[in-house]
């Protein structure tokens, strides 16, 4: 009756219709299906397990457990499935799908459904009492536990979904293109009224619009086959031959080890993603998928070994890559150098195991900021790739490249590659693949990016839906080309432009989640005291020629290393099971290694440094322990003249350090060595900040919160301490906040250049932060910081924008204010705390913080319901209790001996001599002369025969040092994952600026 209207303002409309018309019809011929469960429990078990239990009728809209329980549904089928029979699972947690015995699909609120094989009869699903996906739209938060709504078959119309997707692309770039090309419109469809005319649009935009409506007149017409025939003409005319841009998808689940669920559910979501990810790969011989961490891989094979032989059959095909270089996606902050290096040394040699090869790729899409030694350790260790997403989280600088040479602060350079405005939880949206291809930073160079694709954070990975879209998207209007590819494929291919590539040197300082440093505290204290516990371990293996079987133990330091765990960022019911296996485990590692020392004989001392200590015996005595070398007690060179520590009103002096305290308590003069400390404010003093971050409460530390601080200046009660004529100082005792208390010891000790100070702290303050704070005039341009390996200078002076986003940065044992010529300052060591306060000279370490904790804040709730937990007696805020911190400050000076310098104090101080009955275990070496920056940092028996003496200069300085022993030795250099070696001639070792060294000494 009507001609052609000439409306396109009404076909956006239609189409939207359309494909909620289409959507519906799917899906055909549903059949309910009746579901048998057990009872949920905590604890874990197999299908076999299960199939021996009890079962009852589960009703549909009934919710089950409570949090991170356990139970096993079966269902029997009407009849056996036909090759054309989906299987839809409708829980609010998470299920794996069984099929003959064996692990077959991932089922959660983003995988609701899959093609079950020709044949199946019955199925049974491991179901865990968890919120998966949390950032999908149905991930709501459970109420009453998990609510099932039900399970059912269903057969699909495998052309009305095609033309579903067919139409759907389309209509989405519409959408896209629409938005951007006029901006006033708003980004959802209008309803009833003026709708906006379309004027001023490009042809694409014209041409798609007409594409769509011509279609949806033959669907309306001649149905959706006729529909799709229509498409596919409109496809192949939008199509462009060459575009400027190449997406290279792979697909991506990112699997948090723990987070908002503990290892166990982790263990549980590895076997859910795996088991998706081998069915979609079935369904679909273009994807591609990559997953790192062998930490689940070992997992998967321990739980159900026929899903893992399946995954390693589709690494030999190359569909899946085994790759990321670390044993899981370590933290690169927290672990000292020896224990960051074996997350490499450990992870590559697994991945030899799952795929044949090493991993050429580190693979670290969500760390909190990636330390400088980094490319150092990867270069040691068989990498030559380095990906991440999380620089795009800066808050105030933009990471300024997509494609770089990453340059450590040794040197060592790594092709690295970033995501730009995206982050590694993708879902084929046209905002999410346009964002990282106009965020490129080197499109010129080089017109490949990298996006991972598929649910992260525990969502299962990749759908069918995301990967029917990436059939589709590619190369329309303003799109890039598309296709899956291997991660390590893209970065070789990437390869040939490195050397036009830009460089970036230094740490990848990560401008968010600063509170990390410091969020529960407690938990930092005993993985450091594992680290210490597994140095004396390996030093008296070493020492004595044996093998120490303590694989378990690194994998477990090292699994704690993992980004939501040692930050202090997950729930509680990962530090109530963590915590005490940490401490347990050092407890075991010291009790070896004074067994392994052990025999008849007298009272011993082990020293497991590289260098001599001194040591006070009970009865006030100091003798010396010689470096790596069992020495009697009663045959120990006493140190000449020790020396002695006076006490006066209020001060204390050793004649190296002296100190006196005003009538608050805090120390208003300190000079050592003949030089009187520039202090801008008395020093020791304790300052409590409201700590409430806007965001993520674990997390972060935000910067008002900095300026809010207020001195802690209630009553002091000054106590004198004497311990002889070798210990000498005071505790200071006050009320901190409303109900907190802490004892400040300020102490000397004879002989000894530093102040050391132990904080008691009695912590009840919710949602604030404690610093002690260290107030000098030492105000150079730059601060300096340990890191794993090494240090790095960071700016301390307000101007920059670089400077002002550091205002609160991580320092891994260490940190120094100083001068400018670095030749006079302080610095403060600390046993187990890892973040400070630095600016204009003045240090404020931070002690404690007690943010609410992962689940308990705003952000999480929903994933972590806290009245659906079993645990009992935890509190909504972190580190609340009791806490016992140690530390130390001394003269800085970038010239001091060795055993002086601040990155060796933070081994000796706290890693002290190991007891044993006995009798003398010979040297391994007799000293370490010159090149006084160059520190021993750890002795390990070798691969094969001999041991390691590992050493990282950590002041920038180039040198040479010379290393006796007390017999002939061999010596080479090897890397540090000992794979290969290079004679050295000479007792001499010429070092460079940050260098590490893995000495290898033979017989």
């Amino acid at each position: 009756m009507l001609p052609e209207h000439a409306l396109p303002q009404l076909i956006l409309g239609r189409t939207q219709a359309t494909l909620k018309r289409l959507k519906h019809t799917i899906w055909r011929d549903k059949v309910s299906l009746n579901v048998t469960a057990t009872a949920p429990q905590t604890e874990h078990m197999s299908l076999a397990e299960a199939k021996k239990l009890p079962r009852e009728a589960v009703l549909d809209g009934t919710s089950w457990g409570r949090l991170f329980d356990q139970r096993f549904c079966h269902v029997e089928l009407p009849s056996p499935a036909d090759g054309g029979t989906w299987f839809f699972w409708h829980d609010q947690g998470e299920a794996t799908l069984y099929v003959d015995g064996e692990a077959y699909f991932g089922l959660n609120v983003a995988h609701r459904h899959c093609r079950l094989p020709k044949g199946a009869k019955e199925v049974w699903l491991q179901s865990s009492c968890v919120q998966s996906a949390i950032w999908h739209d149905e991930a709501k938060g459970m109420l009453q536990g998990s609510l099932f709504k039900g399970a059912w078959l269903a057969k699909r119309n495998d052309v009305i979904w095609n033309a579903y997707h067919d139409l759907s692309c389309l209509f989405d770039l519409a959408m896209d293109m629409r938005s951007r090309e006029n901006p006033k419109i708003p980004r959802a469809l209008e309803g009833a009224g003026l709708l906006p005319i379309v004027d001023s649009f490009s042809p694409a935009y014209r041409l798609i619009l007409r594409i769509m409506n011509e279609a949806i007149d033959a669907y309306e017409l001649d149905g959706p086959q006729a529909m799709r025939d229509r498409l596919a003409r409109g496809y192949e005319s939008l199509k462009q031959e060459n575009p400027l841009s190449e997406c290279i998808l792979t697909g991506h689940a990112h699997v948090d080890l723990v987070w908002i669920w503990p290892e166990r559910i982790g263990e549980l979501k590895a076997v859910n993603v795996f088991a998706t990810a081998n069915r979609l790969l079935e369904e679909y011989d273009d994807y591609r998928f990559a997953y790192s961490q062998p930490a689940s891989y070992e997992a998967v094979a321990q739980r159900e070994p026929g899903l893992y032989e399946a995954i390693r059959d589709k690494i030999q095909t190359g569909a899946w890559q085994a790759t990321g270089a670390m044993y899981v996606e370590s933290d690169t902050i927290f672990a000292c150098g020896e224990a960051l290096a074996r997350s490499f040394v450990i992870g590559q040699q697994e991945f030899k195991n799952i795929s044949g090869q090493e991993s050429r790729l580190t693979w670290l899409p969500d760390v909190f900021g990636y330390s400088a030694c980094l490319p150092q350790i990867m270069k040691q260790t068989g990498v030559d790739y380095f990906f991440t997403t999380k620089m795009t989280w800066n808050a105030i600088n933009r990471f300024p490249y997509s494609t770089f040479i990453w340059r450590g602060n040794d040197g060592s350079e790594i092709l690295s590659h970033v995501t730009q405005d995206s982050g590694y939880v993708n879902h084929m949206k046209i905002e999410q693949i346009k964002a990282t291809m106009n965020a490129n930073q080197q499109a010129d160079l080089y017109p490949e990016y990298l996006l991972p694709m598929g649910y992260g954070d525990g969502g299962g990975g990749p759908t069918d839906e995301m990967i029917e879209r990436s059939r589709r998207l590619g190369n329309l209007p303003g799109m890039p080309s598309m296709r899956w590819d291997q991660p390590e494929a893209f970065f070789e291919r990437l390869d040939q432009i490195a050397a036009k590539a830009p460089v970036y040197q230094g740490e990848c300082y990560l401008e968010y989640h600063r509170g990390t440093y410091t969020t529960h505290g407690n938990l930092k204290a005993a993985f450091r005291g594992l680290e210490r516990a597994l140095q004396a371990g390996e030093a008296a293996a070493a020492a004595t020629g044996q093998k120490v079987e303590n694989t378990h133990a690194w994998k477990r330091l090292i699994f704690s290393q993992f980004h939501d765990y040692i930050p202090g960022s997950s729930v509680w019911d990962v530090y109530v099971e963590g915590i005490p296996e940490l401490e347990a485990l050092a407890q075991n590692a010291l009790a070896d290694a004074s067994t392994s020392l052990s025999k008849d004989g007298e009272a011993c001392l082990f020293n497991p440094h590289a260098v001599p200590v001194t040591h006070w015996t009970e009865d006030g005595k100091a003798i010396e322990l010689a470096p790596l070398r069992g020495t009697p007690v009663s045959k120990a060179t006493p140190v000449e003249n020790p020396g002695t520590v006076t006490l006066a009103e209020h001060s204390v002096d050793n004649g190296l350090v002296s100190f006196r305290l005003n009538q608050d308590g805090w120390i208003e003069q300190l000079d050592w060595e003949g030089v009187s400390v520039p202090l801008s404010a008395p020093l020791g003093s304790l300052y409590l900040y409201p700590d409430r971050a806007a965001n993520f409460e674990s997390w972060d530390i935000d910067r008002h919160v900095l300026s809010l601080g207020q001195i802690c200046n209630a009553p002091a009660e000054i106590e004198t301490i004497s311990e002889g004529s070798h210990r000498a100082g005071y505790k200071v005792t006050r009320k901190v906040g409303k109900q907190s208390s802490a004892s400040v010891t300020f102490l000397l000790k004879a002989g000894s250049p530093l102040v050391h100070i132990d904080v008691e702290l009695d912590w009840q303050e919710e949602e604030s932060l404690l610093k002690l704070h260290f107030p000098t005039r030492y105000a150079a341009p730059n601060a300096r910081f340990g890191i794993p390996y090494g240090s790095v200078l960071r700016p301390q002076q307000a101007g920059s924008m670089t400077a002002e986003a550091m205002w609160e940065v991580p320092f891994n044992r260490y940190l120094a204010v100083f001068d400018d010529s670095e030749r006079e300052g302080l610095f403060v060591i600390s046993e187990a705390k890892y973040g400070a306060s630095v600016r204009d000279g003045q240090v404020g370490v931070s002690l404690v913080r007690s943010p609410k904790v992962t689940g308990y804040d705003l952000g999480h709730g929903h994933a972590w319901p806290a009245h659906l937990t079993r645990l009992e007696n935890i509190t909504p805020c972190s580190d609340i209790g009791a806490h016992s911190i140690k530390l130390a400050i001394g003269r800085h000076e970038i010239g001091l001996p060795r055993h002086r310098q601040p990155a060796m104090l933070a081994d000796t101080l706290f890693t002290p001599a190991l007891p044993y009955q006995g009798s003398a275990v010979p040297a391994l070496l007799e000293s370490i002369e010159g090149g006084d920056t160059l520190i021993p940092s750890w002795a390990k028996p070798a691969e094969g025969s001999g041991w390691i003496l590992r050493l990282h200069e950590v002041a920038g300085q180039r040198g040479k040092a010379r290393i006796s022993f007390s017999k002939p030795v061999k010596l080479a250099l090897t890397r540090l994952d000992e794979a290969q070696s290079k004679p050295l001639d000479s007792d001499t070792l010429a070092f460079q600026p940050y260098e590490v060294i893995s000495l290898h000494i033979s017989a």
